[in-house]
């Protein structure tokens, strides 16, 4: 078993985690925090939630990992089984439930966890320990110990944190490279031109500020990723303004900064997609159109260890967007066809991977979209289309839909206007969309959405006035939550504001005792979901005096409101601006 050290730095009921361990000499960071299942008595299982970062970035991907409890920080003995998973790492985030049995009676327990990837997992059977063993005392217990009130973040709303001028943007990445944080920007058009620049900005404490300049012709997506340690950024260019046959680029980190690696011939290129299967990295383009149709084929390109080099071509109808995801064991794309020449209301495709290529699972009709979401709730998976148009409609449905174990089927419909992107995003146990709503038929200045999950569907929280908008990025600096907004164009003007909101936060507590309730700044006793300040099920009991209180109990303006009651003489006592008054 391999061995390697890290620090932990343990917080209130969680474990901060920098681990430097040897998966192909990358340096893989963990956040790890615990969290019970709920503050009532529930059995001996607890959920053990975190973020796992390769080379400094948010890994994607299945790990094994292995739990073992023991009843010392080093030695000692083991208490129970291990515990062997397969995990699903989706942005970084993990969650697994762990059960030791009756493993837990007041004495301390340490966790010790061990992890390789499942691109290894057939050829090395050894695992890399992290060390040292995690303390476990306060969320196992809190599962039978007296109740307290544990913090827990929940979404008020976003607001304006920094504007930033750019030339028809239509995309945003973040992305970190040796604890320094970028934003890059894909810049279109300038209202008269592909041939514009993208901007790439590194994060100074406080904003983004300029940092480097990267030559692009209509660029329409960035996506930043690492392999063996190395850094990568591909940029998709549509159009040299003369021809949408054009290249395709791919720049690599130097030290200091972006330098071209790799030109991939492209036709009209909307996305790129890079995604990982067992040990082997892919780059799939979805190709918008050449210079006669969009009925062309995207493309998925293979690593061979120096570059990416064609691997399969998929017949496509004016893509916009793939997306990679993984369900259980198995790998899928799935392609969002906008366009045939003649309709927007035209089928898009899922992708299996069968082990040498991709192969059509399932069909499903979509309106003009142009983008596609994955996202997990609860162990459910929902695939979220953006539809933009119907000919000349844009006042359309987009979709949810959700898999049912074998395919996905519709689950919720959600009105937008133009609708060109999805986000999905968690902040603390809430789940939220964003949409970014781009034209309405006569205007591009209308408001994009974000929605939160009540449960059991969407709802609207949050309207934000846009320009054009054409996507979100969401990502979290210092604890913080960002949403960046790309904004394309105003009705008049492609060089605009593309704007970045943080989110504030309202201090939330979780579940005290059985009846007590914090929601969004209203209380609650007895009732889950107070809609007042505060809201009561049941009975109010005040104070029992037997005579009249105190005058000085009443003579300043803070004290207004008090009541008090005499179940003797039957009376109220209310303090008011003119002091005591009786009822």
């Amino acid at each position: 078993m391999k061995k390697k050290s890290f620090l932990a730095i343990p917080l209130i009921l969680c474990l901060f985690a920098v681990v430097s361990i040897g998966f192909s000499q990358e340096e893989i960071n963990t956040y790890l925090n615990k969290s019970s299942e709920g503050l009532e008595p529930i059995g001996t299982a607890f959920t053990y939630q975190g973020r796992l970062k390769r080379a400094g970035l948010d890994a994607n991907g299945r790990y094994k990992f292995q739990f073992s409890l023991y009843d010392e920080p080093i030695g000692g003995n083991i208490i129970g089984e291990p515990i062997v998973q397969m995990v699903n790492v989706i942005d970084g985030i993990f969650t697994v439930k762990l059960d030791f049995g009756d493993a837990f009676n007041g004495d301390v327990r340490y966790l010790e966890i061990s992890i390789r990837p499942e691109s290894v997992d057939r050829i090395d059977k050894s695992f890399t320990l992290l060390e040292p063993r995690q303390e476990i005392t306060a969320v196992p217990y809190a599962l039978t110990a007296t109740k307290t009130i544990l913090p827990e973040e929940k979404l008020a709303y976003f607001t304006e944190h920094q504007s930033i001028t750019t030339i028809g943007n239509v995309d945003w990445k973040f992305f970190s490279i040796d604890n320094n944080y970028y934003l890059a920007s894909a810049n279109h058009h300038d209202g008269v031109t592909y041939n514009v620049n993208s901007e790439i900005y590194k994060w100074d404490g406080t904003n983004f500020v300029p940092f480097q300049s990267l030559s692009t012709t209509g660029a329409n997506d960035e996506e930043f990723f690492t392999i063996d340690g190395t850094h990568y950024l591909a940029i998709t260019n549509y159009s040299s303004d003369s021809s949408f046959n054009i290249d395709s680029e791919i720049y690599t980190w130097n030290g200091t900064e972006f330098i071209l690696y790799q030109t991939i011939p492209t036709n009209g290129a909307a996305d790129w997609e890079y995604f990982t299967i067992n040990n082997d990295h892919y780059l799939a383009v979805a190709n918008y159109r050449n210079d006669s149709t969009r009925n062309i084929d995207s493309k998925i390109y293979k690593w061979d260890g120096s570059y990416f080099i064609l691997e399969q071509s998929i017949p496509t109808h004016g893509a916009r967007d793939w997306q990679h995801f993984i369900i259980g064991e198995d790998h899928y794309l799935a392609v969002a066809n906008h366009h045939n020449d003649s309709l927007h209301s035209i089928n898009s495709e899922i992708y299996k991977w069968n082990g040498s290529n991709f192969t059509p699972v399932q069909t499903i009709p979509t309106i003009g979209i142009y983008d596609w979401e994955f996202f997990t709730i609860n162990g459910n998976h929902y695939l979220a289309s953006a539809n933009y148009r119907n000919d000349s409609i844009f006042d359309i449905n987009s979709e949810i839909y959700k898999w049912n174990g074998s395919s996905f089927i519709p689950y919720q419909s959600i009105p937008t206007i133009g609708a060109v992107s999805w986000q999905s995003f968690t902040i603390g146990n809430e789940h939220y969309l964003a949409v970014a709503n781009k034209y309405d038929g006569s205007s591009y200045n209308l408001n994009s959405e974000l929605y939160k999950w009540d449960g059991i569907s969407f709802t609207p929280i949050q309207s934000v006035p846009t320009n054009g908008a054409r996507s979100w990025e969401y990502f979290t600096l210092n604890g913080e939550h960002y949403l960046a907004l790309a904004n394309r164009y105003d009705d008049f003007n492609d060089i605009l504001y593309s704007k970045i909101y943080k989110a504030v936060l309202n201090d939330v507590w979780v579940r005290n005792g059985t009846n007590i309730y914090y929601n969004y700044g209203n209380v609650g006793i007895g009732t889950t979901n107070p809609q007042s300040a505060l809201e009561i099920e049941g009975y109010i009991q005040l104070d029992v005096i037997t005579t009249a209180p105190p005058a000085n109990d009443c003579d300043e303006v803070s004290e207004r409101g008090r009541m008090q009651v005499d179940t003797v003489a039957s009376i109220l006592y209310i303090c008011t601006d003119s002091g005591w008054v009786t009822k």
